[in-house]
């Protein structure tokens, strides 16, 4: 008979005590046991990594065409990929070498220690070391006020940066989620950001979203203020698997 697998499971016919050589046949048994083992070993592919040597929660993966290996599998979520310092008294900050074709989707998530000003926290797309400051960033977003029932809503279309968030004295948090920005495709974005705006006992939290309509890649980011200078924090890189 021929084997089934891998395209279905086989069905071997086993011999008895009582059975001859050639009921069931036996070269016929040593054939199809033969084809059966090499197609369980193209199955696996090739690779000196044994069982014994594999971790709890390893599974064998192909590394490479016809090569197989025990690894550890990519679990959805985030994946740190770098952290920048945020200066004291800095118009801008730059975040170079963080986007590739490992994430389709990233998160920025910024911590700003205080500011000189309550003011427009801002972003442009960088690659090769230089900012793209081309008119082709478009946004839209609200800035809600506490105890007021009222909202500034912000547009820009075109623009030469996104609006991410806003600033203050006493301190920022923001956090900018990125789609597909080292491809070569429109990039979007989403943003949040509150502040504790002491000066004028309230609090201020922004929602912004809007795309890049130019279809570079990109490898990195510019944050910046509106106006002033933001002092000390830091900007962090997350890949998200999905």
């Amino acid at each position: 008979m021929a084997i089934s697998f891998p395209t279905s499971l086989d069905n071997f016919t086993n011999p008895s005590s009582g059975n001859t050589l050639d009921s069931p046949s036996h070269s016929l048994q040593h054939s199809d046991v033969n084809d059966a083992v090499e197609a369980i070993e193209a199955k696996l592919g090739v690779g000196a990594s044994p069982a014994g040597s594999a971790t709890a929660g390893q599974v064998l993966t192909i590394s490479a065409a016809g090569t197989s290996t025990w690894s550890t599998p990519n679990a959805d979520g985030l994946t740190l990929i770098k952290t920048t310092t945020i200066g004291t008294t800095v118009s801008s900050v730059n975040v170079d070498d963080v986007f590739s074709d490992s994430y389709l989707t990233y998160l920025v998530s910024i911590t700003i220690n205080g500011a000189s000003t309550v003011s427009a926290l801002r972003c442009r797309m960088r690659v090769s070391g230089s900012d793209n400051t081309s008119s082709n960033y478009r946004y839209t977003g609200e800035e809600r006020y506490s105890g007021v029932d009222t909202e500034a809503v912000q547009r820009e279309n075109p623009g030469t940066s996104w609006r991410v968030g806003t600033y203050g004295q006493e301190g920022t948090f923001c956090e900018i989620r990125i789609d597909r920005p080292f491809a070569t495709t429109y990039t979007r974005y989403r943003a949040f950001s509150t502040i504790a705006d002491e000066t004028n006992s309230r609090t201020i939290s922004t929602y912004h979203g809007g795309s890049l309509t130019v279809t570079t890649s990109y490898t990195g980011l510019t944050i910046f203020p509106d106006v002033g200078s933001i002092n000390g924090g830091s900007i962090t890189v997350y890949g998200i698997r999905r």
